[in-house]
């Protein structure tokens, strides 16, 4: 390990290749790709995207523990820096550089960091407001609630709708282009409205909100209240009507959906591990180096598809299984790929790997 080892730091259960990477190599004086004496805020801003990357890279049971360690780390550096330093208070253009990472870390810790929602108890008030904003209605009281079925909430979207609808045909027909098509746009807004209708509905059925914090008060009412199961019942019916609604105007829209193309299955042979290694000889050729295998791993991403993970685990030793046995096979299977390109560099290169002995 090459953290240094004057600074006393529990590492827990982090691989070693994660410490390197994702402390020694961030946290440290003199890292690449930063001029400490003549700093620019792009640099930094510049570090901190190559950062988030590197660490969304990271199992996620390694992101807190790596940004945490590497923070407690950092700081532990200019303690032990500051002691020796000639420059003046709060002049030192090093501590300055890692002041400034660490920063921008302690914020992205912030946004790792698990939200905690203080559960509260669900009132009747709170209750009523709720509904109302999800279905649309406007000072009713809890004993509405109470009597909703879903025929009536039916007739009552329904009639809604097409107020909405008689005003659209307006607007429209007052500024329609002469080549306009009114049935089309008719079924459009159909479909506008049954999703607009869809989504406060899969969001109140849903136990997490979008940013993935539990729910409690109406999503937990519905759960376990008897009148709140009976709503749940009429707001899974209606939610049924909508998709069913939904769907009848897709078919309309689109009657004969295309079928995805025959280059678009995907084949088994092309594994994660063969798209890294022919890549990583495309980057030999090209003389990309001192480039972080996590922006390696986000381009090979972008033009596979696969998991960023895998293609990041891959890539920092592309000629190796995880066993630790050489990727003969793959280095086979990729060349003639190569030979029919003409690429005879990137051929010679694979001829000279298969021939070392031992391999």
């Amino acid at each position: 390990m090459a953290l240094n080892p004057e600074i006393e730091i529990d590492l827990e259960d982090i691989p070693l290749s994660l410490v390197r990477e994702g402390i020694e190599w961030q946290f440290e004086f003199d890292i690449p790709d930063l001029d400490e004496y003549s700093p620019k805020r792009q640099d930094f801003i510049n570090w901190g995207y190559s950062y988030r990357a590197f660490i969304d890279s990271c199992q996620e049971k390694y992101r807190i523990k790596l940004v945490t360690k590497g923070l407690e780390y950092g700081k532990k550096i200019i303690e032990r820096h500051k002691p020796k330093c000639t420059a003046q208070p709060g002049q030192c253009p090093r501590e300055y550089s890692l002041n400034s990472r660490i920063e921008l870390a302690e914020a992205f810790l912030a946004e790792l960091q698990p939200k905690i929602v203080e559960e509260k108890p669900l009132t009747a008030a709170e209750l009523v407001w709720q509904l109302n904003e999800l279905f649309g209605f406007k000072d009713k009281g809890l004993e509405f609630f109470d009597n909703l079925n879903y025929e009536r909430l039916i007739a009552q979207k329904e009639a809604s709708y097409e107020k909405k609808k008689q005003s659209f045909i307006k607007s429209i027909n007052i500024n329609k282009p002469e080549d306009s098509d009114i049935e089309l746009d008719l079924d459009l807004y159909r479909k506008s409205w049954v999703e607009k209708e869809l989504q406060p509905i899969d969001s109140l059925l849903s136990d997490k909100y979008p940013n993935g914090d539990e729910k409690f008060k109406v999503f937990r009412y519905l759960q376990n209240e008897d009148i709140g199961i009976l709503h749940k019942v009429v707001i899974t019916k209606y939610r049924m009507y909508l998709q069913a609604e939904f769907h009848k105007v897709e078919q309309k829209l689109n009657p004969n959906p295309a079928r995805p193309e025959q280059d678009e299955i995907k084949n088994p042979e092309f594994t994660v591990a063969r798209q890294v290694l022919a890549m990583h000889y495309l980057f030999e050729c090209c003389q990309i180096k001192n480039i972080d295998n996590s922006k390696k791993a986000k381009f090979i991403e972008f033009l596979t598809g696969k998991n960023n993970k895998n293609i990041y685990d891959a890539i920092r030793s592309p000629l190796k299984t995880k066993e630790g046995n050489f990727r003969k096979e793959d280095l086979q299977y990729i060349r003639p790929y190569f030979e029919n390109l003409g690429l005879s560099a990137i051929v010679k290169m694979i001829n000279n790997e298969l021939d070392k002995p031992n391999t």
